[in-house]
């Protein structure tokens, strides 16, 4: 019995422990659908951003790059995802059986607008601690950029900057 326990807090000791974030993930329902967005990302893996917005399934489309007449998403990071980290190393020497303690940390700039003009602009900041080993490869990095991205749409879902600016084309007709 004693060695099956043993096991178990080596194996957990091991594994690597839980992310843990600045940023609260946003109560929101997410079910209300916003118009399809292109999105141009620079300073953070901008696959791993685009693919958490997809994942989401708010907007109808999420495409890369930027339209002259369709809504554009500029997102600005400074960020330190998907850099190399030197803990890394140690952690591959040993095969990642021994855990390496890694931080995320991340302030990303979100400028929404339509054709030329802004309809809106939205900051996130999170910040990450885990540590990476065997059981937690990701060291909790995709977590930290889908919080990132729950926030922004959770922002956007309650600024509501696409009825502004359908109402504001209505009034104008």
């Amino acid at each position: 019995m004693r060695l099956k326990l043993l096991f178990l807090g080596l194996l957990m000791l091991l594994g690597g422990c839980q992310a843990t974030h600045s940023l609260k993930a946003p109560d929101t329902d997410y079910s209300q659908q916003l118009p399809a967005i292109n999105v141009n990302v620079l300073g953070l893996p901008s696959w791993m951003l685009r693919d958490e917005l997809r994942r989401r399934g708010t907007f109808d489309e999420v495409r890369a790059g930027r339209s002259e007449d369709g809504y554009n998403v500029l997102v600005v990071a400074n960020s330190d995802v998907g850099a190399l980290q030197p803990q890394l190393f140690l952690s591959a020497f040993t095969l990642f059986l021994v855990p390496v303690p890694v931080s995320f940390d991340s302030t990303v700039v979100f400028s929404l607008s339509h054709g030329k003009e802004i309809l809106g602009v939205y900051t996130v900041h999170n910040h990450t601690e885990s540590w990476r080993g065997a059981f937690n490869a990701s060291g909790g990095q995709f977590e930290h950029v889908r919080l990132i991205t729950d926030t922004f749409i959770a922002q956007v879902l309650k600024d509501q900057p696409f009825h502004r600016e359908a109402m504001k084309h209505a009034a104008s007709l």
